[in-house]
């Protein structure tokens, strides 16, 4: 989950090396500049869990439609 936080507020680069062990500086604007994000707060860790959690039910969803249609496909 820190990995997805990091790289929404910091970009996927700095999220790679956190996992790395090394801490990177983004030379682009990033979300943490534009609004002067400084502190990890319990609603960006529940917002963060949220989109984790919703984006592994779609995988679901996709996963099941992809299932159900070549079962439909094999009893034809």
């Amino acid at each position: 989950m820190v990995e997805v936080f990091v790289a929404i507020i910091r970009g996927p680069t700095a999220a790679k090396g956190l996992m790395n062990g090394i801490q990177s500086n983004p030379k682009t604007d990033t979300m943490a500049r534009k609004h002067g994000i400084r502190h990890t707060t319990p609603g960006a860790i529940a917002g963060t869990v949220v989109l984790v959690r919703f984006s592994y039910f779609l995988t679901y969803l996709h996963d099941l439609q992809s299932f159900l249609v070549s079962l439909g496909t094999f009893f034809r």
